[in-house]
Formats: structure tokens, C-alpha cells, sequence
């Protein structure tokens, strides 16, 4: 078993990076598994040489693992600026269309002093609609 621990340990490590799901996988699931069939017939030489290539795949699979998931979060987060810039833009939209009804009225509003509302109606301001003009 001492002969296989390394492998033992990047399958591990691997399965853990989720690895598990990645294309390759299931072949060096298979070189793994024949491994252990190895040593149960004694076969110690055999097992160790394949036991250096499969330690050496499952790292391989472990660092894609780590990759692929690391990109989705990256991602995830790119997408959530986009919804932050979003936001930005919304909020700016409705300062200009405040101070549109601001420079019509002899009083201001003063939505963005009322917070709770403010954001209200930040999120229902839609980028695309267009004020109408009188």
C-alpha cells in the first residue's frame, strides 16, 4: 500500500478539487482502480511504476479542477460588476430625471434623502426607457 500512497493521496486531493466531473477522469478513475488490483495480487513492481504515471494524471486533473473553478468564480464575479455597473447607471439615470422634474417645479424632491424608497425605485428604473418630452 506504501507503494501506491502518493496516488492514493492525488486521487484524494483530486476528487476533492472536483476533478471527479472533468473529462479524463474516469480514465485515470480506471488506471487507479487497477492499481489497487495490483497490489491485491501482489504485483509491487508493477503497482509502483503505474503508480507514479496515475499520481502524476490525478495532479494533472487536480490543477484543471482548481482552474475550472476558479474561472467560474471569476466569472460570477464579472457578472456581478456588470449588475453593479448596472446599478451605477440606474442611479444616474434617475439623478438626471430628478433634476428634469426638479427644474419644473418650484419645490425639489428629495428621494435620495429617503433611502429605502430610493432604492426602490433604482431598481425599477429601467435603462432603456425614455422620458417623454412635452
Amino acid at each position: 500500500a506504501q507503494a501506491i500512497g502518493p496516488a492514493i493521496q492525488a486521487r484524494g486531493d483530486a476528487r476533492s478539487a472536483g476533478a471527479a466531473t472533468l473529462a479524463g477522469y474516469a480514465e485515470a478513475e480506471e488506471s487507479f482502480l487497477a492499481l489497487g488490483a495490483a497490489v491485491e495480487n501482489d504485483s509491487l513492481g508493477s503497482a509502483k511504476r503505474n503508480s507514479e504515471r496515475v499520481e502524476r494524471t490525478m495532479r494533472e486533473l487536480e490543477l484543471a479542477a482548481i482552474k475550472k473553478n476558479a474561472m467560474e468564480r471569476i466569472e460570477d464575479l464579472i457578472a456581478a460588476t456588470e449588475d453593479e455597473h448596472e446599478r451605477l447607471k440606474q442611479m444616474k439615470k434617475l439623478n438626471v430625471l430628478m433634476m428634469k422634474i426638479d427644474a419644473k417645479r418650484s419645490f425639489s424632491s428629495n428621494i435620495s434623502e429617503q433611502q429605502d424608497y430610493y432604492q426602490k425605485v433604482v431598481e425599477r428604473i429601467s435603462l432603456h426607457s425614455k422620458a417623454k418630452k412635452k
